[in-house]
């Protein structure tokens, strides 16, 4: 399927069988740009269920994952602001996230002198707004995450002292994207 897409293919294997008998195996199908890695695990310690290799193909899937969100733009610093709510553990680390973004702009001195003294929001706050985006893009499906439409939409408010449409909150996102904008307005962001 991948290659009907004209993507590239990365095979990892992680085996007590040797690279050169797995790729030979499967080297027809491969062009130059697939990859292929084998982490070859020793049976020589008892492990039963397996856990070592299941460990280790969780660890490469994770990295794999968080490099592709990575290159998709869905990452602000250190976070993965793309956050699907759609579950309660993942409406917890939404909610978080906004608290955080939100909160870590407005006590820096970049905003407090452009803006104002503002007051931290609270995780009960965050959670309402979020649960409000969540409704509106249910309504209005867009290609936008509920974190990074809550966290312009609050800031913008915020900085204007008044209220803001999703449309403008949209616009912002598509036009200059959420680590423009929170770079902008938070510049100890910067690496």
């Amino acid at each position: 399927m991948s290659k009907q897409n004209q993507a590239n293919v990365c095979i990892i294997t992680i085996s007590n069988v040797s690279y050169k008998k797995i790729f030979d195996k499967v080297n027809q199908s491969l062009t130059e740009k697939d990859v292929m890695i084998n982490f070859v695990i020793s049976d020589s310690e008892p492990d039963p269920l397996k856990l070592n290799k299941q460990i280790l193909l969780k660890i490469l899937l994770n990295v794999h994952s968080t490099a592709v969100i990575t290159l998709l733009g869905r990452v602000v610093g250190n976070t993965m602001v793309f956050v699907n709510a759609s579950n309660l553990k993942l409406i917890g680390r939404a909610t978080y996230l906004i608290m955080t973004h939100v909160n870590d702009t407005i006590t820096k001195e970049y905003w407090k002198k452009n803006f104002g003294e503002t007051e931290t929001i609270t995780y009960e706050e965050a959670n309402a707004v979020l649960f409000d985006a969540i409704e509106y893009l249910k309504k209005h499906p867009q290609q936008i995450g509920e974190v990074a439409l809550s966290i312009i939409r609050i800031l913008e408010c915020l900085k204007k002292n008044s209220y803001i449409s999703y449309e403008e909150a949209i616009r912002i996102i598509e036009t200059e994207g959420l680590e423009s904008y929170l770079l902008k307005h938070n510049p100890s962001l910067k690496p």
